[in-house]
């Protein structure tokens, strides 16, 4: 069901109530999940806001909610989590996706599909670094683990400038499932927001704040609640793709209509991992919290376990003179009675064995978190082969969130970008003529490059055991210079540069004559 400006006032309502019926619906399921985000927030980022917290700000940490955490290795381990995930799937130094023709294309459209792909590529590219996009990743991709992560994208309002990304918190966010249960369908963000901050965010989009007969207007410091955001709406003819954006005053609706084109969802939302009851994913760091809990507890006994050994506690026999309740000062003079005797207790305190367990415990966090890369055991360093074996099998286990995220959350955000070139009038009618039919776009898989590093291990190892059996006519055996290009390209370098075959013989010409000169004058 959509309603549109122009329809009458029952339609409104039936909208209007079946948004409100939405979003309740949201919050009950936002709730069902609150237990368990907060919790990673409480051990890992005690400064973010948790949900069902009504403030508009974060809470005022005092010394009572910080007492507890001893222990910072799971916020450590989020933020290096954070890290990897924006270098695996959405990198600042590389493009995150690739434009390529389709096998399909005819051969005389492939010289003009490919200009296209190439200014497509570029325009894109060049508009997420420009974007705020890198500045909001960081706080998108630790939220990730706890299982759900979503940002906003702004469109400039002015030519010369560039796309906004914002991060959206958790307690900020509005979710609920298709009815497949497959895909996150309704998505709002919902705050405090006050009368002026809503005329100015809102009024260059056309929209305000409808007038209330027999009301005075509002003041722009009185505050409301704001539920903005896009819903599906299954039923209409135009299926899968008919999506509609509401914004929601006091769980009055303000504004309701058809959205264009799918990437024109600015609120994109993506998963680690789901279970089909709720539209919030399941998270890394779920899976670390018993561990972090028992990491704080075992901690805090070790550093109490450390002060009676570096400072055991003492006992006397009171004489009635003597009084030690202060404890000792250096240079004190005490006096005591005859006979007078001090007993100072030994801890029996395993410290060795509390040290270990903590060492396990970090690891399963690590673990969890995927940050259990590669480390040297033992006092021999492994060779560079092993190393690099053992970080192509650390690079796999990416491949298990791989397909959600570059589905929910790289795609859109570059058709999203594609999208508003488009608007813009910098991707012109050669884009829209051929975008969907002539080109596709494929997503750079971690586990694509794990796998041409293992098969560079693979080459390695051919080329040392080819090496050793036959050194004499190694150079006939394996064509080097084609063998290095291969190794280049799957390891995607661009230093390396290796010769031309013209060059490389005129070189071994003249080394052979025992002459010098520069090769690359032949």
């Amino acid at each position: 069901m959509a309603y549109d400006q122009g329809d009458d006032e029952k339609k409104k309502k039936e909208i209007e109530a079946k948004v409100n019926q939405l979003v309740q619906e949201a919050r009950t399921l936002r709730t069902e999940r609150a237990e368990l985000i907060n919790e990673t927030w409480r051990l890992a980022k005690p400064h973010r806001r948790r949900i069902n917290n009504t403030a508009t700000k974060a809470p005022v940490l005092t010394q009572g909610d910080l007492a507890d955490i001893v222990d910072a290795t799971m916020a450590e381990t989020m933020h290096d989590f954070g890290s990897d995930m924006i270098a695996q799937f959405t990198p600042e130094s590389e493009p995150w996706v690739k434009f390529t023709a389709r096998d399909s294309v005819p051969i005389e459209l492939k010289s003009d599909v490919e200009k296209v792909i190439s200014m497509t590529q570029m325009l894109v590219s060049e508009a997420i670094e420009e974007s705020s996009y890198f500045d909001a990743a960081p706080q998108c991709f630790q939220d990730l683990a706890n299982g759900t992560m979503a940002a906003r994208g702004r469109r400039p309002t002015r030519g010369g400038d560039p796309f906004e990304v914002e991060a959206i918190e958790a307690a900020d966010l509005l979710l609920v499932q298709s009815p497949g249960k497959g895909l996150v369908d309704s998505r709002f963000t919902e705050g405090k927001c006050t009368v002026g901050k809503f005329k100015e965010i809102y009024k260059p989009q056309g929209i305000e704040l409808p007038k209330t007969p027999g009301r005075p207007p509002r003041k722009d410091d009185e505050e409301l609640i704001v539920v903005d955001g896009f819903y599906r709406c299954w039923e209409n003819v135009r299926g899968a793709a008919a999506w509609r954006r509401a914004i929601m005053v006091d769980n009055l609706m303000v504004y309701e209509k058809f959205v264009n084109d799918e990437p024109e969802v600015d609120i994109i939302v993506a998963r680690w991992e789901v279970d089909g009851q709720s539209p919030w994913g399941f998270g890394a760091a779920f899976r670390a919290q018993p561990a972090q809990r028992a990491l704080n507890e075992l901690t805090a006994l070790l550093m109490v376990a450390t002060a009676k050994h570096v400072d055991p506690p003492t006992a006397y026999v009171d004489d009635g003179v003597a009084n030690f309740e202060q404890g000792f000062e250096a240079g004190d003079f005490v006096g005591v009675s005859e006979n007078f005797e001090l007993f100072q207790w030994e801890p029996k305190g395993q410290l060795d064995l509390t040290f270990f367990t903590e060492q396990d415990l970090r690891q399963t966090i690590r673990h969890a978190m995927f940050q259990d890369k590669p480390e040297q055991r033992g006092k021999t360093p492994p060779t560079a082969e092993q190393w690099q074996s053992l970080e192509v099998r650390s690079r796999q286990r990416w491949e298990i969130p791989r397909g959600k995220i570059v589905r929910e959350w790289v795609l859109p955000w570059v058709r999203w970008f594609q999208n508003g070139l488009e608007l813009q009038g910098k991707l012109g009618p050669d884009v829209y003529r051929v975008k969907n039919q002539l080109f596709k776009i494929v997503p750079n898989s971690p586990f694509a490059k794990a796998r041409q590093q293992e098969e560079v291990v693979r080459a390695r190892e051919i080329l040392g055991l080819a090496a050793q059996l036959s050194p004499q006519t190694f150079p006939a055996d394996v064509d080097v210079p084609a063998t290095i290009e291969n190794i280049k390209q799957a390891l995607n370098d661009k230093l390396v540069v290796v010769r031309p075959e013209k060059q490389r013989m005129a070189l071994m010409q003249m080394m052979a004559g025992g002459q010098q000169g520069d090769p690359n004058a032949a």
